[in-house]
């Protein structure tokens, strides 16, 4: 390609830029914003060259003017997936076994896309008003170092399974992996929590479908609930991989930092041994009709069944190390260790 050729298409995709920021508006629809993204891409191809995936995810999903998170309503029958807490309330009830701390906690959200800080303001808002007690401060941030250096819980669900991977081909005979993926990301963002919660305290807790090293290639789309071609309509399809525990714990020992890792443990042995089936055993308790009751097992079943969620979703924590872990004292963390009375022993046997 000649010099004033390059020249033109760098000029092509300025002007597709400004043409999104400057034109675009609340009218277009996600297929026309998945055709002008589409373009753009085409252009920068043609100009710089091949891009990596982790380029290529990037600007599907995080673009400004026509990424996926910030033109998409996401959740939900009506977007393109359900996560946990959508499944059933007892998701998120297992987290909440702390005491009355309102009045001190403030609550910080990290979100890159604009739309979805207003989804979750919206959210909240609505569950606060319940409260009798004064609602805690709520901040947003659109990256984590910009959260406060303060005694922290830190927790990340479906977080990292979005984040852009580089992906690898493997030369022959020198692994059982034919592929990899490495998000540096992650990596990044692993060691920070390390590192801060070994500075001032408190604990992480990341929860995600992924894999702990056994899988080469996990990169796909999705679209109304659906695995679709990534490589389809850009911008408007979620674009995602699973995530490789086996790295994440490797950057948590690699960090430097005076922290403990507990798991990976399967979600469902987590949530069990965080008493699940005590909660459920409530709830359905409460249940006005059998229709109440058959909808509410069903999804507990698709969180904790090797067939749903219950090993596909994997369960990681970091808290700081303490002196008894020198000593060969091991930390009884609640979720990572067997709850009395529970059907599931190891980790893994779920």
């Amino acid at each position: 390609m000649s010099y004033f050729s390059k020249l033109r298409n760098v000029r092509n995709i300025l002007s597709c830029t400004m043409h999104c920021g400057r034109y675009s508006s609340p009218s277009e629809s996600p297929e026309q914003l998945s055709q002008v993204l589409n373009k753009h891409l085409l252009e920068r191809i043609n100009t710089f060259g091949p891009l990596t995936v982790a380029e290529y995810m990037k600007e599907c999903l995080s673009n400004p003017l026509y990424g996926y998170y910030n033109t998409h309503s996401v959740f939900g029958k009506s977007g393109d997936f359900t996560t946990s807490p959508e499944i059933c309330q007892i998701f998120g009830e297992v987290f909440s076994k702390f005491p009355d701390i309102y009045s001190t906690l403030s609550i910080h959200l990290v979100e890159i896309s604009q739309s979805m800080q207003q989804t979750q303001k919206q959210t909240i808002e609505k569950t606060l008003s319940c409260l009798d007690n004064k609602p805690p401060l709520i901040f947003w941030h659109t990256d984590l170092r910009q959260v406060p250096e303060k005694f922290s819980f830190f927790i990340g669900h479906e977080f990292f399974d979005v984040l852009p991977v580089h992906c690898f081909q493997l030369v022959p005979n020198l692994s059982n992996r034919n592929s990899v993926e490495i998000c540096p990301d992650m990596i990044c963002i692993t060691q920070l929590l390390c590192k801060r919660i070994n500075k001032t305290g408190g604990s992480a807790l990341l929860i995600d479908y992924g894999h702990e090293g056994e899988k080469g290639d996990t990169f796909r789309g999705f679209h109304k609930h659906s695995v679709c071609n990534p490589l389809i309509n850009p911008g408007h399809t979620d674009l995602t991989c699973d995530v490789d525990f086996s790295i994440l714990c490797q950057a948590v020992k690699n960090s430097d930092a005076k922290v403990k890792l507990h798991g990976p443990v399967t979600q469902a042995y987590f949530l069990i041994n965080m008493g699940l089936f005590t909660r459920l055993k409530v709830l359905l308790s409460k249940c006005e009709s059998e229709q109440q009751k058959d909808e509410l097992f069903s999804a507990c079943e698709i969180l904790v069944t090797n067939e749903q969620m219950g090993s596909r979703f994997k369960v990681v924590a970091i808290t700081p190390e303490l002196e008894s872990d020198s000593v060969g004292c091991e930390q009884q963390l609640p979720g990572f260790t067997p709850l009395s009375g529970t059907p599931y022993a190891q980790p893994n046997s779920v």
